[in-house]
């Protein structure tokens, strides 16, 4: 898990949505809004993958990958249907997809 400060709270979940720049991808949405560092939120719904342990797996995965990146903006990512198939750098692959469209 992302710690506290890397984390979006409700309110800045509704102003990334709402005012962001939303880009798209093949397995994963994503709403960004600039801001002076990174903060992030996912989400996984039922829809997405019907079992718990594949939508954490997923979440872990995503985590993990956010982590290691220093951006300067907030950002929101929405999983499609579809990747909870994918392997970790399949998936990796698409969020630097979606990260490159952002330049």
């Amino acid at each position: 898990m992302l710690p506290r400060e890397k984390r979006l709270n409700r309110a800045q979940f509704e102003k990334v949505s709402k005012g962001g720049r939303k880009l798209h991808s093949r397995f994963f949405s994503a709403s960004l809004k600039e801001e002076k560092d990174l903060r992030f939120s996912f989400v996984v719904s039922k829809k997405v993958s019907g079992g718990a342990v594949k939508r954490n797996h997923l979440r872990r995965q995503v985590y993990e990958l956010i982590r290691g990146l220093d951006l300067p903006y907030s950002l929101i990512l929405f999983a499609k249907k579809g990747a909870g198939d994918l392997s970790f750098l399949e998936i990796k692959k698409e969020i630097e997809f979606l990260l490159r469209q952002q330049k």
